[in-house]
């Protein structure tokens, strides 16, 4: 496997390309066995660079990563929803039926939710904002309060700011682990951006 992947690397960069970044656990592994998450909010709120972002910080855990986007062909527009697996071995099904957690950052990703979470169990948590705080559903409801954080919600960090409330308060990864994947991003504005996001969480 590592093989092969090296051998598409080297033809990602024989033509051109950049080559995949190579991520090395640092951390140690927060839980045995699997956990699933969905995040829904809408274009433009960088939900599927969140989710990307986790998928890093389980790497950089010893854990293994899977993501699957679904968005639609308009352009900052409509919903945007990522279904992650996070799992302590090689992932060989992609099922998230009944995800352990949902982050819920817009209206969009509620309504592309809507036949799903009548359905969640209580052992479902939810995680959203307080416009979006009354939800149909059996799973439970937490809701984030901005101003305990000192945060001014918008359209780019609601979906980060969920996600490092999601991680600080379930322990499912270490905070550490997330801020190390924020590191690996390149772009030093996109870098700094996140880590201000994420900054009130780890107090």
């Amino acid at each position: 496997y590592l093989r092969a992947c090296a051998a598409v690397a080297d033809r990602l960069v024989e033509a051109g390309g950049a080559a995949p970044q190579l991520i090395t656990p640092r951390f140690a592994p927060p839980f045995q066995g699997r956990r699933t998450l969905v995040m829904a909010g809408r274009a433009g709120q960088k939900v599927i660079s969140t989710g990307v972002l986790l998928g890093k910080a389980a790497m950089l855990s010893g854990l293994h990563a899977m993501q699957r986007d679904d968005y639609p062909v308009t352009v900052m527009t409509g919903h945007s929803v990522a279904d992650i697996v996070l799992e302590d071995r090689e992932i060989h099904t992609f099922v998230v039926e009944v995800p352990d957690a949902v982050l819920i950052s817009a209206p969009e990703g509620r309504a592309q939710l809507a036949a799903r979470l009548p359905q969640l169990p209580p052992t479902t948590r939810i995680f959203t904002i307080p416009d979006l705080a009354d939800l149909d559903t059996p799973a439970r409801v937490s809701v984030l309060d901005p101003d305990a954080y000192g945060l001014r919600l918008t359209r780019t960090n609601t979906a980060l700011a969920l996600a490092g409330w999601y991680v600080q308060q379930t322990g499912v990864l270490s905070m550490d682990a997330l801020v190390a994947a924020v590191d690996l991003i390149d772009r030093p504005a996109v870098r700094e951006e996140n880590m201000k996001t994420l900054a009130p969480f780890l107090q």
